[in-house]
């Protein structure tokens, strides 16, 4: 199983503040792809 640290889910945050203004068909496959590497995955297409 892949787990999240303090660390990835810091910076999955810090990303989302900065990069993420809320225009959904926009930013939603780079939102998913970084939740799950924030989740150990190697991005939202390997993720199981």
């Amino acid at each position: 199983m892949v787990a999240a640290t303090p660390e990835s889910l810091d910076n999955f945050v810090n990303f989302c503040k900065q990069h993420i203004k809320g225009q959904e068909k926009k930013e939603a496959q780079i939102f998913l792809d970084r939740f799950f590497r924030a989740f150990g995955h190697e991005g939202a297409l390997e993720a199981d």
